[in-house]
């Protein structure tokens, strides 16, 4: 059939998810079924929540404009009979209509074809996403709810991600045309009749009575009957249009007393006509109650008599009916023809997390199959996020079922957003072309003009918009929406393949809309010969195609590749090269160089076909060079702290980088497991080098909060470098070693799953630790986030019995670990806790056996959460900003490369008493700088002005840098007994390119970026960070995400690759040379 023929061809199928809110209340026609006109109205609950999903997989490709309604021409001259007797029954207390002739026709308008594209071209498919937007905005700004939000407070649970509240769906959605009992303000309708029908049946519901205030070929305004309730709709047919709007919505204030016992309103004839219909409809189809007993052997018989269908049904018995109207999840694919498919449908009970979940969950496993890489374009739906995340992922103990699946945004959604935040429909419509933008000048001059236009629109509109919050320039409302999943120019591998909306579930909406208040047999029916008769007229449409071997492509990629090709006839190509082929390729308005590596025949790149805008050179023999990367990320550079403050002239604060105040000693006991897990020579810096054995006074350690501002105020997270005058410089894995010591070979520190109960196993491990007799009992653990720093002191070495056990030197030998940890090592943001992911790192090094204790790479994970504190930094402004990572690595680095802030210090050579037993137990090159050692400050003025400092840090020049401190001869002059063994055991991975890990922070290691560092030339050109991690995972956090198993899944790939971090490494080219 078409599906598997499309497939074999290699036709491109993309996906599309929608939902459409079903409103159990029929009043559409149902002529697609029979000979009857119209079905009774009624508010039906879901007698039984059922989830039911149906798939077609043996059937072509799609389009339907069948089953669109069309608009109602009606004679507003004479008047109905139930107008009449309506009139006549409200007395002198309204007026009559006038006679007239009024044309309500629509005219001939475009029927919605099936084509991928025509949400962007139909009338009627425009104007209903334009009312969607209109509509929502309105009822935004008044605070219309729901009918059921309107009478009950939402509760709190409600709210929450994935639970599918409309509080979160952003999907902008006509709130009128599904609350088709009621009338609402901004509804539109095709005639009178129409309108006046709705008014009558809404009076009807809300059991209230009314007048008709006027009435003519242009206005329809009535009230409510009884004196001082202010209850009115007012609506009208505007000049040179053909439907009517209503304008005025006003509540009912007034209340009965008792129930009435007839209505003004509830003629004969109306009544008459909605028992006929009632009867009809169920003669049809039954009452709703028996649609759900019919359903599931309706789908059997389906199933049955269409091989390859598969349905499935979930019962959730409840005889008093479902609290939700129902809601319909469909899965429309697009063909390489760009014809929409409809390929799944589902009933559930309300659009959240677990119904998108199984939904997909059947798609993956019927549909898609073992097909792979397949794109989902969504509207953003918490729900569907959480949905897709599970898929991908996994959760808790279940796999992820469909790691390959993408997710892209949908551009108008987005936009609604946008709309939704700037107030101004100019500027959505700006944003709209920087989304389908597919050349890089283009797309960073449409950013630029957006930020000056909304710079501008926010300094002349100050006030905040409608979710209450302050609106916030463009690129800082754009930042934390990766630019893959909204932006045609950024989607990797042209897995959206062009398509930039949920337009093409529209236009089955579109379809669906005389369907939704059948009972669930009649959709189910409406839907099954729909797409058989859709599928039969496009087989029959492509069968010539199919039949011609030469034929390879749909018509659409075939009139893409003839209007490139046409193009590319009027390009001139000039030899220009000699060993490399190179040729100048002129044009009308640019002049581009690209560069051939081989001539054999021409040829088209199938990437070229499945990503819009590229260029063709078929005829010529030529394919594209990519272009060259933007190297600064925009979003990024207008929120910098450099940009802050030499362009808007703000007045930044230093951050805080406080050390801690304590300095724990080392207990001998430790440190044959401190040497087998690798921090030994650290733990020896951190405690002040070895003059702390000979009981000297320890001075504290300092940091220097202005220094490491200035340093912060430099770094860009596009490169993981500092931009300085003299080139780029990075603190890299060599420093950590040299610096530091610590070890860089070992598995990466990467995420661990934390049970809840961790304060509780604390307390329990540390309940028996054997302290001096003095101290007392221990203090119960505060309720904090992580292990408190008061409670882990408690156990620090001096505190032990001097006969303490085995267990109790374990559990102290824990809290030091987690001390070093969390206020050295890995700073977070606040200054009494650690991170709770470190207890279990701790606790295995300290429950090992001395002669197999676990090795983890602790030097790349504190470099990776280094680089994560300051790219996370050089974007903050406030004033009471800390800084997280490890400040002593980037001041001993600045110490040793920089003549900024740097002490002067005595450099005679480190004495034998620095030096232990074992080679691993020796000094670093730090200890010149934390060793108490007489210091005297360069420029005592300068010292701690962080305003100084940047100045101080944009005049540097290469002369002012130490470009390899690290060299043999200034290293045997500072250590002749040498340095640490820890420095030298894995030179082998100083040069490599592997991602660095620490918990769930990926960040990219680019030694190719500073070669000049390691004493070598610099080469050209360099990979971006982006090309080594995604942007998407470079900033991962765990804010708003409580599941932590979801990151193991996440992060294990790069964890595994840092196994192999040996086999990417950067060859140097030579020496470098001035």
């Amino acid at each position: 059939m078409y599906i598997s023929t499309a497939l074999q061809r290699g036709w491109p199928l993309a996906m599309l998810v929608q939902n459409i809110p079903k409103a159990i209340v029929a009043s559409q026609a149902v002529e697609n079924y029979g000979n009857t006109s119209a079905a009774m109205q009624e508010d039906v609950g879901l007698e039984h929540e059922e989830a039911v999903v149906d798939g077609h997989t043996d059937s072509g490709a799609p389009v339907v404009g069948h089953g669109a309604s069309g608009t109602e021409v009606d004679d507003e001259g004479n008047g109905s009979e139930h107008e009449a007797q309506e009139q006549a029954y409200e007395g002198h207390g309204s007026q009559a209509e006038p006679q007239g002739q009024e044309d309500e026709g629509h005219g001939s308008q475009a029927e919605p074809q099936g084509q991928a594209d025509e949400g962007e071209r139909i009338p009627s498919i425009v104007q209903q996403m334009q009312n969607e937007e209109e509509e929502f905005a309105q009822a935004q700004e008044s605070g219309e709810g729901s009918d059921e939000d309107e009478d009950y407070p939402i509760p709190a649970a409600w709210r929450e991600r994935g639970f599918g509240n409309p509080v979160v769906h952003d999907a902008k959605q006509q709130e009128w045309e599904y609350r088709q009992n009621e009338v609402v303000q901004g509804a539109r309708y095709a005639s009178s009749k129409l309108l006046k029908e709705a008014v009558k049946l809404w009076s009807l519901s809300l059991k209230k009575e009314f007048k008709v205030v006027k009435s003519s070929p242009s206005v329809y305004d009535v009230c409510c009957v009884r004196d001082g309730c202010p209850w009115r709709v007012h609506a009208y047919k505007g000049i040179l249009k053909t439907h009517w709007k209503v304008s005025i919505v006003t509540e009912h204030t007034c209340y009965n007393r008792e129930v009435p016992k007839y209505n003004r309103n509830l003629i004969a004839a109306f009544v008459a006509n909605e028992m006929a219909k009632q009867k009809v409809f169920e003669m049809r189809f039954g009452t709703y109650e028996d649609s759900y007993d019919n359903l599931p052997r309706m789908l059997a018989t389906i199933a049955e008599r269409n091989p390859k269908t598969y349905y499935d049904v979930m019962h959730f018995p409840n005889p008093e009916g479902g609290k939700y109207k129902g809601t319909i999840l469909t899965a429309i694919g697009v063909d390489g023809n760009n014809q929409v498919l409809p390929v799944a449908f589902a009933f559930v009970e309300n659009e959240n997390t677990e119904s998108w979940y199984r939904f997909l969950e059947h798609v993956k496993a019927q549909v898609v199959s073992s097909r792979s890489n397949v794109c989902l374009i969504i509207d953003r739906h918490a729900g569907i996020l959480d949905a897709i995340e599970k898929l991908q992922h996994g959760s808790g103990a279940c796999p992820p079922i469909w790691p390959d699946v993408h997710s892209r945004w949908c551009m108008r959604h987005l936009a609604a957003n946008f709309h939704d935040h700037f107030k101004n429909k100019d500027l959505m419509d700006l944003f709209k072309r920087l989304c389908s933008q597919n050349q890089q000048r283009k797309f960073n001059a449409i950013w630029k003009l957006l930020d000056e236009l909304t710079a501008k629109h926010q300094a002349a509109n100050p006030s905040a918009n409608s979710s209450g919050t302050t609106t916030k320039p463009f690129s800082q409302w754009i930042q934390d929406k990766p630019k893959v999943k909204w932006a045609l120019l950024y989607d990797t591998n042209g897995r959206r393949y062009g398509i930039m909306t949920t337009n093409h579930a529209e236009c089955y909406n579109m379809v669906m809309r005389s369907s939704r208040g059948l009972p669930l047999v009649g959709i189910v029916e409406f839907i099954l010969y729909g797409c058989a008769k859709y599928f039969r007229e496009r087989y029959m449409a492509i069968s010539v195609d199919l039949s011609t071997p030469s034929v390879l492509f749909g018509k659409r990629i075939i009139k893409y590749m003839e209007t490139k090709t046409d193009k590319a006839q009027t390009y001139n190509a000039r030899l220009v090269g000699t060993r490399e082929n190179r040729f100048e390729v002129s044009c009308s308005t640019e002049s581009l160089v690209w560069i051939l590596r081989t001539l054999s025949q021409p040829f088209i790149r199938r990437e070229q076909l499945q990503q819009p805008g590229t260029k063709s050179f078929s005829d010529m023999g030529m394919a594209e060079e990519e272009p060259t990367p933007e190297l600064l990320d925009l979003s990024i550079d207008s929120g910098h702290r450099s940009y802050l403050s030499a362009e808007q002239h703000k007045h930044l604060a230093t951050f805080q980088c406080r050390p801690p105040k304590e300095f724990l000693e080392l207990n001998n006991r430790w440190i044959d497991r401190l040497r087998g897990a690798g921090p030994l020579t650290f733990c020896r810096l951190v405690e002040g080098g070895p003059v702390g054995r000979h009981g000297r006074a320890r001075p504290r350690m300092m940091i220097d909060n202005s220094l490491i501002t200035a340093l912060v105020d430099s770094w860009r997270p596009e490169t993981h470098t500092f931009h300085l005058p003299c080139g780029e410089m990075a603190p890299t894995l060599q420093d950590v070693a040299y610096l530091l010591g610590l070890p860089i070979a070992g598995d990466a520190v990467g995420p661990r799953v934390v049970p809840a109960s961790w304060r509780d196993g604390l307390e329990v491990r540390f309940a028996g630790v054997d302290r001096l007799d003095h101290l007392g009992p221990l203090d119960p653990h505060p309720n904090s986030r992580g292990p408190a720093k008061s409670w882990l002191l408690q156990f620090q070495a001096t505190n032990l019995h001097p006969d303490a056990d085995d267990d109790s030197v374990r559990r102290s030998l824990e809290a030091y670990l987690l001390w070093l940890f969390g206020f050295i090592m890995f700073k977070n943001g606040t200054s009494n806790s650690v991170d709770k992911v470190l207890i279990p790192y701790a606790q295995e090094i300290a429950d090992a056996s001395e002669d197999a204790v676990p090795l983890w790479s602790w030097g790349s994970a504190m470099l990776a959460a280094t680089y994560r504190g300051l790219c996370d930094a050089c974007i903050k402004d406030e004033s009471n900003a800390r800084f997280q990572g490890c400040a002593l690595l980037l001041q001993l680095w600045s110490y040793e490369r920089l003549a900024v802030g740097r002490p002067i210090v005595d450099h005679r050579a480190y004495e034998a008493q620095y030096y232990g037993e074992h080679d691993d137990d020796g000094p670093t090159m730090g200890t010149l700088w934390v060793c108490p050692r007489e210091r005297i400050w360069a420029n005592e003025q300068a010292r701690r002005t962080y305003p100084n400092f940047v100045v101080k840090l944009d005049r540097l020049v290469a002369e002012d840098v130490i470009w390899e401190p690290y060299s043999t001869e200034f290293v045997a002059s500072l250590a002749p007994y040498g340095l640490s063994s820890c420095y030298t055991s894995n030179e082998a991975l100083w040069y490599t390119t592997a991602s660095l890990v620490y918990d769930i922070y990926i960040k990219a290691h680019s030694p190719d970026r500073v070669m000049r560092q390691f004493g070598y030339a610099q080469n050209f050109p360099v990979a971006r960070v982006i090309d080594r991690v995604s942007q998407q995972n470079h900033r991962l956090s765990r804010l708003g995400q409580p599941c932590s198993a979801t990151w193991v899944h996440k992060v294990q790939p790069y964890v595994d690759a840092w196994g192999d971090a040996h086999e990417h490494v950067v060859h140097p080219v030579g020496p470098h040379t001035e």
